[in-house]
């Protein structure tokens, strides 16, 4: 597995929305974490070195 993680940072349009409660002071709202599968890569990696 290859996790990536990447900040979700304040920004103008964040902090001057009316629908949004936090102020401009906060410069992280939150992470995003995504997780990807390296199988179908290692499969492939494989079957270059060994063959099918």
């Amino acid at each position: 597995m290859l996790s990536f993680v990447d900040p979700i940072y304040n920004e103008p349009d964040c902090f001057r929305a009316a629908c949004h409660s936090h102020n401009k002071d906060q410069k992280v709202l939150g992470i995003m974490t995504t997780d990807f599968s390296l199988f179908p890569i290692d499969m492939k990696i494989r079957r270059q070195i060994i063959g099918n």
